[in-house]
């Protein structure tokens, strides 16, 4: 009995590996970026950020990332048609732009591996 329990509190923390390889062009050029699931909460993309997964369903996945001041992205995963977009807000002081923000996104098409 003390085992039967023991499988059943491990469960839910068991988590599929599954990584999203995602593609889209920027500037007439192939890019790809890739979303790893490290947990039932938590995403790594290729770019070494951790994304939190704020929603999930049957039909898409939903990350977001804060960093710094005013820096947030999301992006959601389409599980029905295997596509992705990704909307990305940014503060443009590195550009020597003070008081300014970068908006960009970009979307493409996903296979899944593992």
């Amino acid at each position: 009995m003390k085992k039967l329990l023991l499988i059943l509190f491990l469960i839910p923390n068991l988590v599929m590996a599954e990584t999203w390889v995602c593609s889209y062009l920027i500037n007439d050029e192939i890019q790809t970026s890739t979303f790893k699931r490290l947990s039932n909460k938590e995403f790594i993309t290729s770019e070494g950020s951790k994304e939190r997964l704020y929603y999930e369903d049957d039909k898409s996945i939903t990350l977001t990332h804060t960093s710094g001041f005013m820096g947030f992205s999301s992006t959601i995963l389409d599980k029905e048609h295997k596509k992705f977009i990704t909307t990305d807000t940014s503060r443009a002081s590195r550009d020597g732009l003070k008081d300014n923000f970068t908006i960009r996104h970009w979307k493409g098409a996903c296979e899944v591996v593992e």
